[in-house]
């Protein structure tokens, strides 16, 4: 609808005209001011056109020019056209939800303000001048989801704040099921100068995780979890990792301490303390390189004294356990090294009921695991010595040694459990003594004897070798060899001690007899322990006579003065001589019963042979003071063969050095001669001188008759 002015119809431009009602068929102009008073609606079907623009109160004025000026709120359902013309809209006025407006056609608006690479729920950033930017990895979808993504390597979320002494912080706080509050939060703390993530409940662990796995947790009270969520230790590491797939790669381990450097003589290790001084160690575990590959040592340090930690363990890169010491004993035994500046030793503690056991092997199953073994038994209170898996010796709780058997003999008759038993068949039960020394050293066996810190007394038993066997109930003395200290008639003291050494045997069930004596003054008695002589019966050898001198003593006294055999000799054939004493007589017997001879015939050339003997007055070159009657043997030799031994002028050989016979090669060998078997010939040419006697005495008679 559109007034124009009214002049046609007559009614001036000063006069008031008050219509009721007034229709206009065609076009109505009006010149001034066309007021509607009390006029709640114009209603017009067509166009109304103010060609100066229209008022509506103090509020709104539409210009002739098509530009609306609000000063109130401007509240509208739909927007339409380009926008090309909107200016100076404020910004703080827009209100309510605003349709969507493309803006292209937007001008003079403030410093002309672009979102840039928009999408949903995209965080929108500030850029160059005015410009804005819809961040493709920033997104917040509204309901509490904030998420960051990217591909780059620095992609970072940052809080950061500039002030000195202020804190950057990142909080999360929630209520759980029963309206507690929970919170963590991550913030640089600038006064303490520490970084922290900080929980608000004990309760309830601080857990990182990937692949919808926790993979380190923190608990409540400190204990670090690495894919555990509940530790049971301060610091604990679960993982399926199979070190022995690869022993010499990392990535197989559950925990790896590097040390990037590739010098010899660099470390790595760990350190232990229980002080309020953090920067002290009273223990360490160290790796230190000594070649290429990491090859090198793995040692073990503790402190004595609190200020300082040594080396007390080394496990060294070719596998030995080395304790006290960096350097290996022997080669054959360098496996387990143990050195100390003092004595030094190896403690094995077992149960009371129990066995400590050192046990040696060539093998991985049956007899080769323990070819041989050391095991002390608690419970008997023995140690057992084994060779070829079995036990070969014991030292029992009494400290007696046993070898071939475990169990102690205790019915010896000469001692009730001797400390030394050897048992088990000849090659067993033996014992020997070599010595291989190329000298005159040699192997001993000694058997000695103290009276307490004194000195032993005449007749005392210094030791005993005695010999045992078993009757069938008890073990029974046979036989024994005793050395016997004697007092030589100047007492016994320093280094001036006498000795004899006794042998004695048994018959039946006689004690045991007193056989034979070797006796301190270098003779051997047998069948007594003094002298033979008319009141003890027995026999002697003096080495160093000093009775006449008498070498060799036998007497018969048991016997009386009956004829009694004192030697007796024999050879293959039987006895062949003998010494006999009757009561005041000794006989030199040889054999000559007539049942050993044959082939007798009689000597015809007794003189004929005698003629031939040569008898000399002569002295022993040894002697020249001693004038004897005899033969020469070699003279002998041709006219009685049997009585002469030996060959003229004979010398040692290889063979008589063997025997005996000559201690050197090249030695003489003198004959013998044997003076009583002359007598056979010395008989017959007396025989023979006989009968020509009586001959001649018979011949002289009948001429004398």
């Amino acid at each position: 609808m559109s007034f124009t002015k009214v002049t046609s119809a007559g009614i001036g431009s000063t006069e008031l005209v008050t219509l009721d009602s007034l229709e206009v068929i065609n076009n109505a102009s009006i010149g001034g001011v066309l007021t509607y008073e009390d006029v709640t609606n114009v209603d017009s079907i067509g166009i109304i056109t103010a060609r100066a623009g229209v008022l509506v109160g103090s509020g709104i004025t539409l210009s002739k020019d098509g530009d609306i000026f609000a000063t109130g709120v401007t509240t509208a359902t739909t927007f339409s056209g380009s926008g090309a013309s909107l200016t100076n809209l404020p910004a703080a006025n827009l209100t309510g939800t605003l349709p969507a407006i493309s803006g292209a056609n937007l001008t003079s608006l403030p410093a002309q303000a672009t979102i840039a690479n928009n999408a949903d729920n995209r965080v929108i950033t500030g850029g160059s001048g005015v410009n804005l930017n819809g961040e493709a990895n920033l997104t917040f979808d509204g309901t509490g989801n904030f998420t960051q993504t990217g591909s780059s390597a620095a992609s970072i979320f940052k809080v950061q704040t500039t002030a000195t002494s202020g804190d950057a912080l990142i909080q999360a706080s929630g209520e759980d099921g029963s309206g507690n509050t929970r919170m963590i939060q991550m913030r640089t703390d600038a006064g303490a100068g520490q970084y922290r993530i900080i929980s608000s409940d004990t309760s309830y662990p601080l857990a990182l995780c990937t692949g919808n796995g926790e993979r380190l947790t923190i608990t409540g009270i400190g204990s670090v979890g690495i894919n555990k969520i509940d530790p049971t230790a301060v610091f604990q590491v679960n993982s399926t990792k199979n070190a022995e797939t690869d022993r010499h790669d990392a990535t197989n381990y559950h925990l790896a301490l590097r040390n990037p450097a590739d010098d010899n003589g660099e470390a790595i290790g760990l350190s232990f303390g229980i002080t309020s001084n953090e920067t002290k160690v009273g223990a360490a575990i160290l790796h230190e390189r000594d070649g290429g590959g990491s090859q090198g040592s793995l040692q073990f340090y503790t402190s004595s004294d609190g200020n300082s930690i040594s080396e007390r363990l080394r496990i060294d890169s070719s596998g030995r356990l080395l304790i006290g010491t960096t350097t290996e004993g022997h080669a054959n035994g360098d496996d387990l090294t143990i050195a100390t500046s003092g004595n030094t030793g190896l403690t094995i503690r077992s149960g009371t009921s129990s066995a400590g056991n050192i046990y040696f092997s060539d093998g991985t199953s049956g007899d080769d695991e323990y070819r041989g073994f050391i095991s002390y038994d608690h419970s008997n209170n023995l140690f057992n010595f084994a060779t070829n898996s079995a036990t070969k010796m014991t030292i029992d709780s009494s400290g007696r040694l046993l070898v071939g058997t475990t169990t102690a003999r205790n019915n010896f008759a000469f001692t009730t459990s001797a400390k030394i038993q050897a048992e088990g068949a000849y090659n067993q039960g033996s014992i020997s003594s070599t010595n291989t020394e190329s000298n005159t050293n040699t192997c001993a066996f000694v058997s000695a004897k103290i009276r307490g810190t004194g000195a032993v007394s005449n007749n005392d038993i210094i030791g005993s070798h005695v010999f045992e066997g078993y009757d069938g109930s008890s073990f029974r003395r046979i036989a024994r060899i005793d050395g016997i200290a004697r007092d030589s008639g100047s007492g016994i003291s320093n280094n001036v001690i006498s000795g004899d050494l006794a042998f004695y045997t048994r018959v039946d069930a006689n004690a045991e007899q007193e056989i034979v004596r070797f006796h301190h003054a270098k003779y051997a008695l047998f069948g007594c322990n003094t002298l033979p002589s008319s009141s003890i019966a027995g026999a002697s050898i003096d080495g160093d006579p000093s009775d006449l001198p008498v070498f060799i003593k036998t007497s018969s006294r048991q016997h009386g003065a009956n004829a009694y055999t004192h030697f007796q000799f024999f050879n293959s054939n039987g006895a062949v001589g003998q010494i006999l004493c009757s009561g005041t007589s000794t006989s030199y017997n040889t054999s000559s019963d007539y049942r050993l001879k044959e082939n007798e015939t009689a000597i015809t050339d007794g003189i004929t042979r005698l003629k031939q003997l040569k008898p000399y007055k002569f002295n022993f070159k040894t002697d020249s003071s001693t004038v004897l009657d005899g033969f020469f043997a070699h003279e002998v030799s041709s006219v009685v063969p049997d009585a002469v031994s030996g060959e003229k002028d004979y010398v040692a050989t290889e063979a008589n050095v063997e025997s005996g016979l000559s201690e050197n090669v090249g030695d003489p060998i003198y004959q013998q001669i044997d003076h009583s078997k002359l007598v056979p010939l010395l008989t017959a040419a007396l025989q023979e001188e006989i009968s020509k006697r009586e001959a001649l005495e018979t011949r002289i008679a009948a001429l004398e008759g």
